[in-house]
């Protein structure tokens, strides 16, 4: 590996089982954007997605002598914090999604129009209450999908489904969404 070169999941992981803080350290600072944007796609706020990521990875850290295959590191962190906002989601111990919590506090960002800003803002809360309406399985794959960039492999691997039920899941959310947003998504 050349100087400059980041060192793989897999070899971060082997270190880390070997008591490498710093080393599992570096897994976190490479995941831990995006298993905060899953997270956050499941909690009313960026606290309580803060503790999910936290929990996920506390639990990684725990259990990481039980990951089989070090290299997919990061379709397992995702597995983790998919299971644990999906226990916090039905134990209720999270208050359900309000759609206004994207316009809270928010001012017309780059000096635009304040209406347009509005327009803009009530587009993407409606947007965010339509996807935090969609049933569980559909919204987690949106979410790895699109927010994630992940493939449809990947995503089977997390959920532990073949790639047509991800296909299929990311078809249907489309459709609903569609169907839940009408004109609001033509408009300009």
């Amino acid at each position: 590996m050349a100087a400059d070169e980041a060192p793989s999941d897999a070899e971060l992981v082997r270190r880390s089982r070997a008591g490498d803080a710093e080393a599992f350290g570096a897994l976190v600072a490479r995941h831990e954007p995006g298993v905060r944007r899953v997270a956050r796609s499941w909690t009313p706020t960026a606290a309580d997605a803060d503790d999910l990521a936290q929990t996920a990875f506390l639990k990684a850290w725990q259990d990481l002598a039980r990951l089989e295959d070090p290299s997919r590191f990061r379709p397992w962190i995702f597995r983790i914090v998919l299971n644990a906002a999906r226990d916090s989601h039905r134990r209720s111990l999270l208050r359900p999604f309000h759609a206004a919590r994207a316009i809270e506090g928010a001012d017309p960002p780059d000096g635009r129009d304040p209406s347009r800003a509005a327009a803009a803002a009530e587009t993407t809360a409606a947007l965010e209450a339509a996807i935090a309406g969609l049933p569980e399985e559909l919204r987690e794959a949106l979410s790895l999908h699109v927010g994630e960039g992940m493939r449809h492999a990947e995503i089977a691997e997390i959920a532990g489904v073949n790639e047509a039920t991800v296909r299929w899941r990311l078809f249907q959310a489309r459709r609903i969404l569609r169907e839940m947003l009408g004109t609001l998504l033509d408009q300009p």
